[in-house]
């Protein structure tokens, strides 16, 4: 038997080739997106894709693996070819220059995520938050089936993996984090999977469900969720134990991952998965249900009929895809149902019509909801709010919001108050006193006041912000208003020549002095916040303006920010675009490839 040994201890086939799974897992947990070539940001290393075992080349008759990148083709944009156009281009408005790359070779046995370019039996799940209550399970059947293991190993006088196979049960019982519960299931499938005798049960029924409630209640969501689901629902499924509705539920509202707004295959997705459910099919059985008849949902011979959560969920799916036909159809199917829309119904349809700015279907829709007696609350009010800053109706915003703080700290002109209940009421915003703005409120009105370039309004919420604040001090939560305000001097910034010229500008509060103050408080944030390359991009450019493009300025603007943020993200300061400001601020240095 052919043994590897690593810190003294003896490496099985089986739990090298589990091992070697977890390495193609980490390898590929940064796929390449197609079109974009990192010889453009980084040093052209090249990188050694770890294959899993059996999987070997079609090139050279399938006599050998392959390893590391194919030879790159003739015909491809080299390095030199894209430093060239970058030296002869202006740095921040050159097109990108595609080369070709070859991708990861798959294993035949594992599928692979078409979009992503991966296996999807491992997903990546770090980072995520949320828990599920421990469990425990008969273990009799499997203590007694690991005791013949043992007595079989020690026959042929073979070390045991009862104690391998234990510990992942137990952490699949017990475990907190769900990437290591998710690998604790991958290598145990995959052990049952090569070499079954090896295990030679199946999995406990009370550890897959639990998996299944972790995956469901873990966020944020990622593209590995739904397949993930649908793998453990299916082996469920397998076994004779078919979802519930609220898994079937979950199941649909995961289908769209992480596909960006404006995508009808989401939609078409979640209507597949909803068809599987209302047939009684296993998990994962219909793949696209772009030609699938929605009608048919409602059949009333049909085994299952969808309730109005699933219907909810549809409707908020097709409002995401901005797609009015998609839509239409959703709200058609419910219509058909016969059921009663919830409050959560109304307030998809809300965000659909104000992503397309269609303010008559908007109020219609508040007159609806305030006839069935439902309420705004403050996640309906701030769906208010961002829908007349999309239509720049930016009074409005500053009405409601008025009335607002009013219901924390009253306001002592009380017949303006009044004034303002009445003209909401008629544009069908019916606010109630218990109604207070949250953090979602002020980082909108923010943004709406920075976009349109209301500085002295985008200050005094600001202020009213930190007031609302736990002590009135700085916490994560400021974080997105620092980005606001930021964004809105990166757009408005005014220069300290411009302001010289013109002393009574219309944007001449976006100064360098006030800058530099949000930029001082911005430093002051607690060390766990990590702000995004975009605030700080955000940063540097509105500098570079206010200051009249002053190198020294900007060079210690810099080398603050990476002093005070460096250490807790080192690769914050590498994307492309920060490198590219790096590169002009110390070329001398190398920039950020050095």
């Amino acid at each position: 038997m052919q043994s590897s040994v690593v810190d003294g201890g003896d490496i099985l086939p089986w739990k090298a080739a589990a091992a070697t799974q977890v390495l193609a897992r980490n390898a590929a947990s940064f796929p390449v997106k197609s079109g974009i070539s990192l010889a453009m940001f980084s040093s052209s290393v090249p990188q050694q894709n770890v294959e899993s075992p059996g999987t070997f080349a079609r090139l050279n008759g399938g006599v050998k693996p392959v390893f590391g990148r194919k030879r790159r083709n003739k015909d491809a944009t080299g390095s030199s070819r894209v430093r060239f156009w970058r030296s002869t281009l202006p740095r921040f408005s050159h097109f990108r220059l595609k080369t070709s790359r070859s991708r990861p070779p798959t294993s035949d046995t594992a599928p692979t995520n078409a979009r992503r370019s991966r296996p999807l039996r491992f997903p990546s799940f770090i980072g995520q938050k949320g828990s599920v209550d421990p469990v425990t399970w008969d273990s009799a059947f499997t203590d007694a089936a690991l005791d013949k293991l043992d007595a079989a190993c020690a026959t042929r006088k073979e070390p045991s993996p009862s104690r391998f196979i234990r510990h992942h049960l137990t952490n699949m019982a017990q475990g907190e984090d769900l990437q290591y519960v998710w690998d604790s299931y991958v290598l145990l499938s995959h052990l049952q999977y090569k070499q079954p005798h090896l295990f030679p049960f199946r999995f406990p029924r009370t550890l897959l469900q639990r998996l299944c409630h972790f995956i469901i209640r873990s966020r944020p969501i990622t593209s590995s969720h739904f397949p993930s689901l649908v793998k453990v629902m299916g082996r469920l499924w397998d076994m004779g134990i078919k979802p519930t509705r609220p898994q079937w539920n979950a199941l649909i509202n995961l289908a769209p991952g992480r596909d960006r707004v404006g995508q009808r295959s989401a939609f078409y997705r979640s209507i597949a998965v909803t068809s599987d459910f209302v047939h009684d099919r296993r998990p994962g059985s219909s793949i696209d249900g772009r030609n699938i008849d929605i009608l048919t949902l409602l059949d009333p011979t049909l085994p299952n009929r969808p309730d109005i959560y699933t219907l909810t969920t549809l409707i908020h799916i097709a409002s995401k895809s901005l797609d009015d036909d998609l839509f239409q159809k959703a709200i058609f199917l419910l219509e058909k149902s016969g059921l009663t829309p919830t409050r959560i119904t109304r307030l998809s349809q809300l965000n659909f019509y104000a992503v397309k700015q269609r303010l008559n279907n908007f109020r219609a829709t508040l007159r609806e909801m305030h006839e069935d007696g439902m309420e705004l609350n403050i996640d309906g009010v701030n769906v208010c709010i961002w829908a007349y800053a999309r239509m720049k109706k930016y009074e409005m915003t500053l009405k409601i919001y008025r009335v607002l703080r009013h219901n924390i700290r009253p306001d002592p002109d009380r017949k303006t108050i009044a004034e303002l209940h009445r003209s909401l009421r008629h544009k069908e915003i019916h606010i109630s006193p218990d109604v207070k703005p949250d953090q979602a409120t002020y980082v909108t009105l923010i943004q709406a006041m920075s976009f349109q370039g209301n500085f002295s309004r985008a200050a005094s919420i600001f202020a009213d912000f930190l007031e609302s604040t736990p002590r009135g001090r700085l916490d994560p939560s400021t974080a997105p208003a620092f980005r606001a305000v930021f964004r809105g001097f990166s757009r408005h910034a005014t220069s300290r020549l411009q302001l010289s010229i013109h002393p009574k500008h219309p944007k001449c509060k976006w100064n360098l002095s006030n800058l530099q103050r949000y930029h001082r408080l911005f430093l002051k944030l607690p060390r766990g916040v990590v702000p995004t390359e975009t605030i700080l991009h955000d940063i540097m450019v509105a500098y570079d303006k206010t200051s009249d493009h002053d190198i020294r300025l900007l060079r210690d603007v810099w080398k603050e920010l990476e002093d005070r943020f460096l250490p807790s993200n080192r690769s914050l300061f590498n994307h492309a675009r920060l490198r590219r400001i790096k590169d002009i601020l110390f070329p001398k240095e190398g920039g950020g490839h050095g």
